[in-house]
């Protein structure tokens, strides 16, 4: 897995490979030198600023890492001031990232002259701003599934928007697991801003919250039975104490990472 340490990881490109090479040390110095050369360019151009290139060799026929690491933030940064928007910025970067290693990974099966049946392995792998766009499409998950709820009225209803909480928790769970990895509190703080805009399209109460206190049919379904009523009534109160802690963490991560700066 990547190691997100002082820099985040920009790209990463994976191959292994049915070939001897590993046991040529000239040839797989030279390789070495030619890779970094060919990923260091591209990801200069793409990222801009200063990137660091690593590529390492592993033995079991021929695999191969190229990592890609920079600033994210500063990145992130100038996109966003190209492209107007976190989200656009860090589809845009992680759709570039994804390029750039498919790329690299094309140029190591070409300078090593393989062919399809020795590739044993080819990987694209998120970094940074792949994580993050995997972020975005979660929480667009739940933001949908919340704007379309409906007062549950029976057992089979209430597990879906009991689903949809779950699946709330499961995103704060995956935005933990990610900062964990970040050592840069400018990085932590740029993507926490991030984060908190977009949770800002959940509404503070699930959207039938207001039928329970008021005597329509559809609310007197819901709670003719005392025990699922107790249950809407949990699951909604359940939801919005889950959404005020997401957003305060965010809002945390954001001053404790100015403060860290400072």
């Amino acid at each position: 897995m990547a190691n997100y340490i002082k820099s985040e990881v920009l790209a990463e490109a994976y191959t292994h490979l049915d070939i001897e090479l590993f046991q040529d040390k000239a040839a797989l110095e030279k390789l070495r030198v030619d890779l970094t050369s060919f990923f260091s360019e591209r990801a200069s151009f793409i990222f801009g600023g200063d990137v660091d290139i690593t590529v390492v060799f592993e033995d079991g026929s021929l695999r191969t890492k190229i990592i890609a690491t920079g600033k994210a933030a500063l990145i992130l940064a100038t996109a966003v001031g190209a492209y107007g928007g976190f989200r656009e910025s860090v589809v845009s970067l992680s759709n570039d990232a994804v390029a750039l290693a498919q790329s690299a990974n094309m140029e190591v099966i070409f300078r090593t002259k393989t062919p399809h049946c020795d590739r044993l392995r080819i990987e694209k792998r998120k970094g940074v701003f792949g994580r993050v766009v995997s972020l975005l499409s979660e929480l667009d998950t739940v933001v949908k599934e919340v704007e379309e709820s409906q007062l549950p009225a029976n057992s089979v209803k209430l597990k879906q928007v009991n689903d949809t909480v779950g699946r709330l928790v499961t995103w704060d769970n995956s935005v933990d697991k990610l900062f964990s990895k970040f050592e840069e509190p400018e990085t932590e703080a740029c993507v926490a801003e991030g984060l908190l805009t977009e949770v800002g399209k959940l509404p503070p109460n699930l959207p039938w919250h207001r039928e329970l206190q008021q005597p329509t049919f559809r609310t007197q379904i819901a709670i003719s039975e005392p025990q699922h009523a107790g249950q809407v009534a949990a699951a909604s109160a359940r939801y919005s104490a889950i959404l005020k802690a997401i957003e305060k963490k965010l809002k945390d991560r954001m001053k404790i990472a100015v403060a860290t700066k400072g």
